[in-house]
């Protein structure tokens, strides 16, 4: 009536919209970010509305066409009585297609109940960042806060999350990540309770030949403090392989990794989430070909950690990695290294001692180095490298109670800016045959009892 009236009415049986522009500004009336439909177009098709639309979202390419049921219908049932609302449309994004099937209901006075299968042949989320405008790029990147830290203390966006039930099944062929890794069978569930909650289970996909299971529930979403649980398992995959995918094939050739975690944690933000975390993460990476400049990826102080602890990689262009194991318990925030991070090469057995507060960020960290070319002096260099300081700004030294127990009867080499350990292979640095025996734990007991662990 009331449009009638004002002599405007809108007939969502019909309705055309040829370059339509929205653009998003944000306090201060800047741009931060546009839309733009090409064209959009509503045609009643008998019960049902046939819907086709072309659009333009900071660079990247949108189409949206299908059927749905009546939208008169629907807006004039809204808040008087419940609608069963059918949706089969196509979402076209950079030329991929996703399929949307299935129902909305809405009913007065309660969230809607979603039921919907989102399915894709294949879809390549680092094809679509790179058509999406420098500009929308720069937004994103403007909104992170620089921090001292690597965990966060801003809150995370849980309570903006729609309230919805029901569910949502998810499947795509191929689906290609930001940084090039390439999932195949990606199959995933999320159920919203009536309880504020929202889980995840299962979730699968494979890289390569492995497969990735992992399930987990987020409790009281729009909560200040939610409860966060997730569990994973990895097996069967190639890590020369997943090298390969993000673009560095030639650092790794081989080893076969395996990894599983469970986690339990409580927070409204990346910092609390970590200081509150209880769990375990274990891996396993089995005989490999490391190229010695695979390290100068983490950068110039992962580069001279690596030479201090073993000075000889230099010498060589590779090294053939035998084994490389870790199982790091985590109990309200701290990792604690109980000897439980051994590594095996040509040159060197190397285990890791100390402990890593997620909370404050601190490191205290023991490398114990033993060389394996045979040359003895007479030194252990259990302890002697030692890095503490915090994730986001580590340092490297000297574990003092290890030089001090050494050097009144052994001389010590320590040479440039860091430290150059020039012989070990004495007794006594890991007692065990291998730094990777007895370290890894039973799989699906890190996994968190997660059906489908080997």
């Amino acid at each position: 009536e009331s449009a009638s009236s004002s002599g405007f009415g809108l007939d969502l049986s019909q309705l055309h919209l040829n370059q339509l522009a929205i653009s998003y500004k944000d306090a201060a009336g800047q741009p931060i970010d546009s839309l733009t439909a090409t064209h959009f177009d509503i045609v009643r098709s008998g019960a049902k509305v046939k819907i086709d639309g072309g659009f333009n979202w900071s660079g990247l390419a949108l189409t949206l066409n299908g059927e749905t049921d009546s939208l008169e219908e629907l807006f004039s049932s809204w808040g008087a009585k419940p609608n069963k609302f059918a949706v089969n449309l196509n979402l076209g994004v950079n030329k991929q297609t996703a399929q949307v099937q299935g129902t909305i209901l809405f009913t007065p006075d309660n969230n809607p109940v979603l039921d919907l299968n989102i399915n894709a042949a294949a879809l390549d989320l680092q094809a679509m960042a790179a058509s999406m405008s420098q500009q929308a790029q720069s937004n994103v990147h403007a909104k992170q806060v620089t921090s001292n830290r690597v965990f966060s203390a801003q809150a995370l966006p849980f309570n903006t999350l729609p309230v919805w039930q029901g569910q949502l099944n998810g499947s795509v062929g191929a689906l290609v990540m930001p940084n090039g890794m390439k999932l195949e069978s990606f199959k995933g569930v999320i159920t919203a309770t009536a309880n504020d909650a929202l889980v995840l289970q299962p979730l699968s996909f494979k890289i390569g030949s492995g497969q990735v299971v992992a399930d987990g529930r987020l409790d009281g979403v729009h909560t200040a403090r939610p409860e966060l649980q997730a569990r994973a398992t990895a097996a069967g995959f190639d890590f020369g392989h997943v090298m390969a995918q993000l673009g560095k094939g030639n650092l790794v050739s081989g080893g076969p990794t395996q990894a599983a975690f469970n986690v339990k944690t409580q927070g409204g933000s990346p910092a609390a989430l970590a200081a509150n975390a209880n769990g375990a993460l274990q891996f396993s990476v089995g005989a490999a070909t490391v190229n010695n400049s695979i390290m100068s990826l983490g950068g110039d102080f992962l580069l001279a950690l690596a030479n201090a602890v073993n000075p000889l990689r230099k010498s060589n262009d590779t090294s053939e990695l035998t084994c490389l194991v870790a199982y790091l318990p985590v109990n309200n925030g701290l990792v604690k290294i109980n000897q439980s991070v051994g590594m095996r090469t040509q040159d060197l057995d190397l285990t890791l001692d100390g402990q890593v507060n997620l909370g404050t960020e601190a490191l205290n960290i023991n490398f114990q180095p033993k060389e394996r070319s045979g040359l003895t002096t007479g030194v252990s260099a259990a302890g002697l490298v030692q890095v503490t300081g915090t994730l986001a700004n580590p340092r490297m030294g000297i574990n003092k109670t290890g030089v001090v127990k050494q050097a009144t009867s052994v001389g010590l080499a320590i040479v440039t800016g860091g430290i150059s350990l020039a012989a070990q292979n004495a007794a006594g640095v890991v007692t065990r045959s291998s730094p990777c025996d007895n370290v890894l734990h039973p799989w699906h007991v890190v996994a968190g009892g997660l059906s489908g662990t080997p």
